[in-house]
């Protein structure tokens, strides 16, 4: 545990093996902590005069069991062995390591099966072997379920693995790209319990092939960019002898250069690395990175300590907004106005889709009135936005006449104070129409490119939708034609969209697509377009895919390490391009005195003769 935190007493067992190899006979198989206190820095006790205690320990108001096994650990009592790496599990990729390293290298490594070392004994060459060995199953893994390289997140995680892996196979003499050739030993150790590594295995490789080529071009230019500036600072001045950490955390974080691997050249050429400044700014950024991938619409807001209140008096509403768009009789269970007639408000039962998964929250109107009042002039209140401050309430953004909270407060209480919500239809049909068109359009990729093009993003409003997702290379204009007739085509049959509730368990079995990094309930909502699509969703969706009426791809762009954006849009504003496309066809075969389907021909012809007519320089 650390200095501070939940503590308590701790109870381990262990397995005798009953003979000392290099002085270790114990083996720990399984730990258990009792939380009984929290451990908080001491401010203001004192026990004498001479003692002080640095921390204190306060009862934990729900003492709970902390409790963990080695299943790994537990593999090798089971099967006779003396540490981790030589089950049957872990050999099978340790020898495939082994071999690799001998066939590029030349070399012939001494075997270390069923050996224990002394962590300060252990020799070089197994401690990269076992690295390698442990790095290209985790490596595998998480791409298999859907982890992609970034530069945030879980995606640095996997490119940092990547790379500690690389740096270890550049010691054993390793200098190109090889981790594929190790993907067989892992689907031989892993493949049966995690049959998403055959499915993916091409989607692995072509992974870990760019990362490892980008491996090696950023170690080569980043030790040309060291070396400039070790020139550069040695011309500027003779006795300079540091490099400073800026330089450092901009090569480690921006090429990939490890700082031992800096060292190593520093130390070369006589000079030393100022690992303090490294140390600062590396420190910082891991804390800028722990924020990433967390935060949600309602922690960004300035009011969510209203949020906070109301949770703690257990306020919750019902979402009734896939049937009602309307609710004319809503119980008002929360209020707050900050400024300007801006504020909050829940409802029960409401309406209105609350942001998630991709798809921003509803907007619409709400109408307070009291029967029995007839001074009481109604409210109206505009809702701009819905989100969800925690599980199991919506909570609206609204925005009405300023001083409106201080007309609710003489009202609050009496038992015909009455809410109107009305959801605006057109904005919402506008959103079912691009979620649906997002389904078909990943579904399109999947069937066009791949199963591995897999989703790795996507956002859904009123205007249009955005898909991100795993290609390597950017899609030609014929791909994307091929993708836009399918999905159209999906429009065209005119299928009525099915929606059920079930395990999770029997949906995945039953061929539903879950996307990686969502968190599902023991029972989900299935969206199937059958004959096209069937994914998990909770979003909101249109009856008939003819609803849709059209299908356009306005963009694509890459934003990130092989991960490309495509834009979309749908209904009126899909024919609206479609409709000025042909009317700018028709403008120019006017102007050139020709038909539509000569229009390209007769723009080469005319492209051919202005080339041939211009002058010389």
């Amino acid at each position: 545990m650390g200095d501070v935190g939940p503590c308590g007493p701790c109870s381990e067992i262990f397995w005798d093996h009953q003979t000392e190899i290099n002085g270790e006979r114990w083996l720990e198989i399984w730990n258990l902590v009792f939380m009984s206190y929290t451990r908080v820095k001491n401010t203001n006790i004192v026990i004498s005069e001479t003692e002080t205690p640095d921390t204190i320990q306060i009862p934990l108001p729900q003492p709970c069991i902390d409790t963990g096994m080695g299943l790994e650990r537990i593999a090798s009592v089971l099967q006779g062995k003396y540490n981790n790496y030589d089950i049957d599990s872990m050999r099978v990729i340790m020898d495939a390591v082994e071999q690799l390293i001998c066939s590029h290298t030349g070399s012939t490594l001494k075997s270390h099966r069923n050996q224990v070392y002394d962590n300060v004994q252990l020799p070089a060459d197994i401690v990269a072997i076992r690295v390698l060995t442990d790095h290209i199953r985790s490596i595998s893994m998480m791409i298999s379920d859907g982890v992609m390289p970034s530069t945030t997140g879980r995606g640095y995680v996997l490119v940092k693995l990547i790379r500690r892996a690389l740096l270890y196979a550049n010691s054993l003499g390793i200098n190109d790209p090889f981790m594929s050739q190790l993907l067989p030993s892992v689907l031989e150790s892993l493949g049966e319990a995690y049959p998403q590594l055959a499915t993916k295995q091409n989607k692995i490789k072509d992974i870990l092939k760019k990362e490892e080529t980008a491996f090696f071009s950023s170690i080569n230019s980043g030790l040309k960019v060291l070396q400039q500036h070790m020139q550069a600072m040695k011309t500027k001045d003779p006795n300079a002898r540091i490099i400073p950490g800026q330089l450092l955390f901009k090569l480690y974080d921006c090429n990939g250069l490890p700082l031992e691997y800096m060292n190593i050249v520093a130390q070369q050429s006589g000079w030393s690395l100022d690992k303090e400044g490294f140390d600062a700014l590396f420190k910082a950024s891991r804390e800028n990175s722990r924020y990433t991938w967390k935060s949600s619409p309602a922690t960004n807001h300035l009011s969510s300590h209203i949020f906070q209140i109301w949770k703690e008096k257990n306020i919750y509403n019902q979402f009734s907004g896939y049937r009602n768009l309307i609710e004319d009789n809503c119980k008002l269970l929360g209020y707050y106005e900050e400024a300007e007639g801006q504020g909050w408000i829940c409802i029960t039962p409401s309406p209105y889709y609350a942001e998630s998964g991709g798809q921003v929250g509803d907007s619409g109107s709400l109408i307070i009135t009291v029967s029995s009042l007839i001074d009481f002039e109604p409210l109206l209140l505009r809702v701009e936005d819905s989100i969800n401050p925690y599980r199991g309430l919506t909570a609206l953004k609204v925005n009405g006449k300023p001083g409106w909270s201080k007309e609710v407060d003489k009202v609050i209480g009496l038992e015909d104070l009455n809410v109107q919500a009305k959801v605006d239809f057109a904005r919402r049909r506008m959103i079912e129409c691009n979620h649906t068109a997002t389904h078909l359009l990943h579904q399109a990729l999947r069937t066009t490119l791949g199963e591995q093009h897999t989703q790795q993003g996507s956002r859904v409003n009123h205007e249009d939708l955005r898909l991100d997702f795993y290609s390597s290379d950017a899609l030609t204009e014929s791909t994307l034609e091929k993708i836009e007739s399918w999905v159209n085509h999906a429009i065209t049959s005119n299928v009525p969209l099915e929606i059920t509730e079930m395990t999770y368990s029997k949906a995945i079995e039953g061929g539903a697509l879950g996307l990686f990094g969502e968190k599902y309930s023991d029972i989900v909502r299935v969206v199937s377009v059958p004959g096209f699509s069937q994914e998990l969703c909770g979003g909101c969706h249109v009856p008939l895919t003819s609803t849709l009426q059209c299908f356009k791809i306005i963009s694509q762009s890459g934003i990130g390490r092989s991960v490309r954006r495509i834009t979309a849009i749908t209904g009126n504003r899909a024919f609206e391009i479609y409709r000025d496309a042909v009317y700018t066809i028709k403008t120019l075969s006017k102007f050139l005195k020709t038909n539509p389907q000569n229009l390209v021909k007769t723009l080469e012809q005319l492209m051919d003769c202005l080339l041939y007519t211009s002058p010389s320089p």
